[in-house]
């Protein structure tokens, strides 16, 4: 009897395991399907769409406020569909039966929102049924985010002004901080400084398209220039959204990693090399995702500045919409107002001491210094004292010889 009890124990222990077990398994996978099959593609409640695909049929349902002129449906194939220019909400759906993949195997759900416009991708599965892909980017996006990894103050204090000099340091970020208090004034909370943040940083700046196509430097990113010419490239536009942030107490990382530009696929986004850069920021439990240099439409070519506005998709945009063309290879934390930490090390304060002693010799002369010259004289003595010793010991013995 005591040997059967043991026995339904052991069974009972053994099912309830395995039903954890199963739940654990299960958990994932029915997460999985999900978002295969659904897709949201920012967190702002003002700024987003809604994609849902259910037997072939694609529902999709959001709100872009602002919007003076929308569209959506599939790529180069505009689908008729309830808008509402007063609230900027919107809806469709599309029967996807009758659709053959294109564009490298891929359809997309495209939106045009005024001068710009956003497409996400779809794929067929064996089965014959349309889904959201998932080329592993997502999980890398998370774990990026999640790990971010500190920087060297030194490297604080080139993004901000690219010659290290500390009097321009503080002007810089003093004009950073004014700035980004007329940028915030006024908002309710965090979550609109963000916003308006992006929307000016977008807004304001211009893609440089003739460093990137001649040489993109240090200066180029840097805050200085990015505040006086208003032209840069990508970690210009996230170094400047970043700091205006951190000057409203906001802690920031620039991301680092590959989008879907330059010959890159979707498929490839995981194992390339790195092209450009964006921005997350910590807001209370979780990661807000900008990339404000893709929200800007505007162009900087040839010396001539193209004004074109920009949009909000990739404000706050999730990690699941950001894979469709971004995957994170590393995040970085660049504290932009403890820069002038790096004029307090030795390092600085040495390269200050020699570029110093240097100014003192116009002619880039070494300096004097006695006690070298006599260890060189005393060396030169040692050596010649000894090749001289055996000669003369030789010509002792020489001389003996002959007597």
């Amino acid at each position: 009897m005591p040997a059967m009890k043991l026995l339904t124990d052991i069974i009972k222990k053994s099912v309830a395991v395995g039903v954890v077990i199963l739940m654990e398994i299960a958990t994932p996978l029915w997460a999985f399907a999900e978002n295969n099959n659904s897709l949201l593609t920012t967190n702002n409640p003002d700024y987003y769409a809604e994609l849902r695909i259910k037997d072939n049929t694609l529902y999709a349902k959001g709100k872009y406020t602002g919007a003076e002129s929308f569209a959506g449906g599939l790529f180069n194939s505009e689908k008729d569909l309830e808008f509402n220019s007063d609230t900027g909400e919107f809806s469709f759906e599309i029967d996807l039966n009758q659709v053959d993949e294109k564009y490298g195997g891929y359809e997309y759900v495209y939106f045009r929102v005024n001068n710009g416009y956003m497409r996400y991708l779809m794929r067929m599965d064996d089965e014959g049924n349309w889904c959201f892909p998932d080329n592993g980017a997502a999980e890398k996006n998370r774990a990026v985010i999640e790990n971010p990894v500190n920087t060297p103050s030194k490297l604080w204090a080139a993004y901000v002004c690219s010659h290290y000099d500390p009097e321009h340091t503080r002007a810089v970020l003093e004009k950073v901080k004014n700035l980004s208090d007329e940028i915030c004034q006024g908002a309710s909370d965090d979550y609109e400084k963000i916003l308006r943040i992006c929307r000016w940083v977008s807004d304001n700046l211009y893609y440089d398209h003739d460093a990137r196509d001649i040489s993109v430097t240090a200066e180029t990113v840097c805050l200085e220039h990015v505040l006086e010419t208003r032209h840069t490239v990508c970690g210009g536009y996230a170094n400047m959204f970043n700091a205006l942030c951190q000057a409203q107490g906001l802690s920031t990382m620039n991301v680092r990693g590959a989008t879907a530009t330059d010959g890159i696929t979707f498929d490839e986004l995981t194992n390339a090399g790195i092209n450009h850069e964006w921005s997350a920021v910590r807001l209370d439990d979780r990661i807000v995702i900008v990339d404000a240099g893709w929200n800007s439409l505007n162009d900087y070519k040839n010396g001539e500045e193209i004004y074109r506005g920009c949009f909000e998709f990739y404000t706050d945009i999730t990690i699941e919409a950001l894979s469709m063309d971004h995957c994170g290879y590393s995040a970085e934390i660049r504290e932009f107002f403890k820069a002038e930490e790096y004029f307090k090390t030795d390092e600085y304060i040495t390269s200050v001491s020699q570029s110093t002693a240097q100014e003192s010799n116009p002619g880039n002369e070494t300096p004097v210094n006695d006690d070298t010259n006599t260890t060189d004289n005393t060396g030169f003595v040692i050596i010649l004292l000894v090749l001289l010793v055996p000669l003369v010991i030789l010509m002792l013995i020489f001389i003996k010889k002959r007597r």
